[in-house]
């Protein structure tokens, strides 16, 4: 197996560990976006979230697209 497909195959294994949902606290952990900072783009409507009740939730898919397409302000 070549140095390339290993590394691949790490990301990908370590991208399959990681949970597919955050809460602002992993969020804030992960990405280093504040809580209240958070707070604003959502009211802006500028960071893609979802609520279910009090439960904010945010898709890593999502963001890490958000991120990759420069939308962080």
């Amino acid at each position: 197996m070549s140095q390339i497909n290993l590394t691949e195959l790490i990301e990908e294994l370590k991208s399959l560990l990681r949970p597919e949902w955050l809460d602002p606290i992993d969020l804030h952990n992960e990405y280093k976006i504040s809580i209240n900072r958070q707070k604003t783009l959502r009211k802006e409507e500028l960071i893609p979230f979802h609520k279910k009740g009090n439960y904010i939730r945010y898709s890593r898919v999502e963001i890490d697209e958000w991120i990759r397409a420069g939308k962080v302000v």
